[in-house]
């Protein structure tokens, strides 16, 4: 028990101990990416639309850049059991990092002030955001 307490409080990531576990966690964090997708893209129509003031944009995009990096990161440590897993990885992964490398220039064109960079990025994130929930329904 020690040892458990030790790997987790040094920031390890055990393992998911079974397929099962593994798509679950795989599922919860492909439904996570998606809200931080919708949001982005829902702060950059407001930007777009000057609904909003900028920084309020900036923050909301800064939260949205940093859950899905964390998201990403999060999943990356995360051990498959087995080959099916690996499956399920190469599958998500690439999809948590285009979303998380979306949403993060999203901030930087909002810091800026670019409103027609937040119009470009918007148009790839939107399908990566449909094919994370896509993927999370088909996993829950």
């Amino acid at each position: 028990m020690l040892l458990l307490v030790g790997a987790v409080s040094a920031g390890c990531v055990l393992p998911a101990p079974t397929a099962g576990a593994f798509e679950s966690k795989a599922s919860e964090s492909a439904a996570s990416a998606v809200s931080d997708a919708r949001t982005a893209l829902l702060a950059a129509a407001l930007a777009i639309g000057d609904r909003s003031f900028a920084p309020l944009i900036s923050v909301q995009l800064a939260g949205s850049a940093t859950g899905a990096a964390s998201t990403a990161g999060t999943f990356a440590s995360i051990q498959p059991p087995d080959a099916a897993a690996d499956r399920l990885r190469a599958q998500l992964l690439p999809l948590l990092q285009r979303a998380a490398d979306l949403i993060a220039r999203m901030r930087i064109a909002a810091r800026r002030g670019d409103v027609q960079a937040l119009r470009e990025l918007r148009g790839p994130l939107a399908p990566v955001a449909d094919a994370l929930e896509r993927f999370a329904e088909a996993h829950a």
